[in-house]
């Protein structure tokens, strides 16, 4: 059996596991001396937001002669259409022409314009429930904004917020996914793409990919309901895993 002497130094190998990692930390950093400070939460919070930037959806930013709010707009309108048509949503395409709004172009301080898309046209932050709405077959409903930044030859999303209420979850109230603009707290945070799952408070929200709103209205047609798979723990106890021979 080959004694600890004989086993390499792990500092020397430093160098070149910080280079396959791919990580803007190096390996001495995650693996030796990890920075447990506050400071050293919000350096790898704010790397991951990095990392998140780097790999939004296209969909967010776009460029070229069709790249425009409105083709955005008819192509939100065309998805809540084919919902309300297969039943995932139990508005009438009638009510989708209605309640799924676009803004007027409304210039800003860069001479640049912005563009919002929305479900009504006021907020519903008290989760009212006569406010203007899509709602599923189990009663559930959700509605949406996003906030369209405008220049020449295209354009990016630069914050939404898409919230889904649940009615027949007693200890599920809400999710909702938000990206806030850049500039805003969250942003200096690390935070500026995350989710709220029943609390509003920012400081219990987690990081999510910059998703989109295909992917956020797939998710709340297709996914956050009931499948019946809980985890639970069959022998009623925690035991260790017996000893290797």
């Amino acid at each position: 059996m080959p004694s600890f002497s004989d086993v390499p130094d792990l500092e020397s190998y430093l160098p070149i596991l910080s280079t396959l990692n791919g990580s803007p930390y190096s390996i001495r950093e995650i693996s030796l001396s990890i920075d447990i400070s506050s400071a050293g939460a919000l350096r790898r919070r704010t790397a991951l937001q990095e990392r998140i930037a780097a790999a939004a959806h296209t969909t967010l930013t776009r460029s070229g002669r069709d790249a425009t709010p409105e083709r955005l707009f008819k192509e939100l309108r065309s998805y809540l259409l084919r919902a309300s048509d297969v039943g995932l949503v139990k508005e009438s395409p009638q009510e989708v022409h209605r309640i799924l709004k676009i803004s007027r172009w409304r210039p800003d301080l860069t001479g640049a314009g912005q563009v919002d898309i929305a479900v009504g046209d006021v907020r519903n932050f008290r989760r009212d429930p006569t406010f203007p709405r899509f709602t599923r077959q189990d009663g559930s409903w959700f509605d949406f904004q996003l906030t369209i930044r405008v220049v020449t030859g295209g354009y990016s999303v630069v914050s939404y917020d898409f919230e889904i209420r649940f009615v027949h979850q007693p200890r599920l109230g809400f999710l909702r996914f938000d990206l806030n603009p850049p500039g805003h707290g969250n942003d200096e945070d690390g935070l500026r793409s995350h989710l709220h799952l029943n609390v509003d408070d920012d400081g219990f929200s987690i990081p999510t990919p910059m998703l989109s709103p295909f992917e956020v209205l797939d998710i709340f047609l297709h996914g956050v309901s009931p499948t019946g798979r809980v985890r639970r723990l069959e022998s009623g106890s925690l035991t260790a895993a017996p000893p290797e021979p």
